[in-house]
């Protein structure tokens, strides 16, 4: 995989080796990364679909190729001894989503309290079939006042897809399926997990 470039407002870690280290971790399962990244310091990142574990190494792998600092957010049940400090290491923060109005005020001071950040959500917050998406990101989104990206993890073309991004207009139940929209040909690991939102678009 060619050496991927990001914008100089984008926010970065790593270096070349964590790069090569993760480039090679997508090659040796045929995966590559394509689209064009916007050059913004905040953004929620959509990360879509999401029906298998399997999704966090194409996450891990895609990150440390292109060398993006991101914070994914992650059920906080996962943040057990010894996997909390390995975890927060490698760029994940716990959610509890049962607290949904608490979560949406933290993620959106974590906003405003710096100058670069990219949060990474998985809005059907499920591997399982969930019924709808859950809204939280749009309202971080909204509270922050920072646009949202999607990435689509597609499986059939072995490829992790920037989709560009979504400027929230304020109008939640009209803006997420707009979102949803764009995923229409971004396929699953697991076919019969997909959220009945991207089942309906698929025509599944």
């Amino acid at each position: 995989m060619a050496m991927y470039t990001l914008g100089d407002r984008v926010p970065q870690r790593g270096n070349l080796f964590s790069k090569t280290v993760g480039a090679a971790m997508l090659k040796a399962i045929g995966w590559r990364v394509v689209g064009d990244f916007p050059n913004v310091p905040k953004a929620v990142m959509v990360v879509v679909p999401h029906t298998s574990n399997f999704d966090a190494y194409i996450a891990l792998a895609a990150t440390w190729a292109i060398g993006l600092d991101i914070t994914m957010m992650v059920k906080h049940t996962v943040f057990v001894w010894p996997f909390g400090p390995l975890l927060h290491g490698l760029g994940f923060s716990p959610v509890n989503r049962e607290d949904a109005k608490n979560l949406v005020g933290v993620s959106a001071r974590k906003f405003r309290e710096t100058d670069k950040l990219i949060m990474g959500i998985a809005p059907e917050g499920t591997r399982h079939s969930a019924k709808q998406w859950k809204s939280g990101f749009m309202r971080i989104a909204l509270e922050a006042g920072v646009p949202v990206m999607m990435t689509g993890f597609d499986y059939r073309k072995k490829q992790v897809i920037f989709l560009g991004r979504f400027d929230p207009t304020g109008d939640i139940e009209a803006d997420i399926p707009k979102i949803i929209a764009m995923f229409k040909e971004v396929y699953p690991r697991i076919p019969e997990r997909l959220s009945e939102p991207l089942k309906e678009i698929q025509g599944k």
